[in-house]
């Protein structure tokens, strides 16, 4: 009988061992290539994000890569910061009765939503929106607020599993979606559900070749960087497949979480504050796509003003 072998370089997550990681990509991440597997554990790694715990989960359509990042994830890291006071959400129904308003912290500049009021009985009618609030010591709310008809793409989604998802449980679904965008925004957490280039298989699904017994088993031992095949692929005589290195998408996403978390510190916030010190401060080439390195050099020029800052406040 035919054998399906796969051997891992050693690859160790925290209390997860090979086999443990073996089973991930054979059950939840069983749609992912090679390639984009080691991708997809190379980003829960760098973020601390277990999969076992549905702290994260990869989704392929179409050839791409999207890893997705549960809600629980963001509280865990939200909890990270001592300021953190929790967050708030609620749906918004057809009969209910709601009314909110904009307010302007004068501290930071920033806008923030303030709830006049919200009251209900039963029934409550169809769903139409939804808020969600992210409390931080020292800080006024960071609020979320959304119609519903911002995540039809959502429930229109191509993806099956989705677009069931999101059918079945609009409720919870889009709670869970708002919370995110709030905790996130609230303390700069620097992860996204991004979508990744991993193969360019298209629609085909990925299939791993069964070998025999006797044969040479496939052994996955180099990083894929983006002209290199891996073994698997030419096991299973596959042609070179154009993917991002998977080391420099990981760093990307960690530099960018930082260059947040830094700017919060100066009191940069808002996304058009955000734009705009980028755009003044960031010397790219491309500035609608500043590399790596760029951003890094950004990053390091953040650090400075932090620590001019800090001195200047020495007595």
């Amino acid at each position: 009988m035919a054998n399906q072998i796969v051997e891992y370089k050693k690859f160790t997550f925290g209390d997860l061992d090979e086999t443990m990681i073996q089973t991930i990509h054979e059950t939840i991440a069983k749609d992912c290539t090679e390639p984009q597997f080691r991708l997809f554990m190379t980003i829960a790694k760098s973020l601390g994000a277990n999969p076992l715990l549905n702290e994260i989960y990869p989704t392929v359509y179409s050839g791409k890569l999207t890893p997705q990042f549960g809600i629980g994830f963001y509280v865990t890291q939200a909890r990270k910061h001592k300021d953190y006071r929790g967050y708030d959400v609620q749906l918004v129904h057809e009969n209910d009765e709601f009314s909110m308003h904009q307010e302007k912290d004068e501290g930071d500049e920033r806008y923030y939503t303030v709830i006049d009021k919200h009251s209900w009985g039963f029934p409550r009618g169809k769903i139409i929106g939804c808020y969600a609030f992210a409390y931080r010591e020292g800080f006024k709310p960071f609020s979320v607020v959304m119609g519903i008809e911002e995540v039809d793409h959502l429930r229109n989604s191509n993806i099956g599993m989705q677009k069931a998802m999101w059918n079945n449980n609009t409720g919870d679904m889009f709670k869970k979606h708002i919370s995110k965008r709030a905790l996130s925004a609230g303390f700069g957490l620097g992860f996204d559900d991004e979508e990744l280039s991993g193969d360019t298989g298209g629609n085909e699904p990925y299939v791993r070749k069964e070998i025999n017994p006797e044969a040479d088993p496939v052994i996955i031992t180099e990083p894929v960087t983006k002209t290199t095949k891996t073994r698997a692929s030419e096991a299973a005589g596959a042609v070179e497949a154009e993917v991002t290195p998977i080391d420099e998408v990981a760093e990307r996403k960690v530099v960018n979480g930082t260059i947040k978390a830094k700017l919060k510190e100066l009191g940069i916030t808002t996304d058009a504050a955000i734009l705009d010190y980028m755009n003044t401060n960031m010397k790219a080439a491309t500035p609608d796509s500043p590399t790596l390195a760029e951003r890094k050099t950004l990053l390091k020029f953040i650090e400075k003003q932090i620590a001019d800052k800090s001195d200047e406040l020495e007595p």
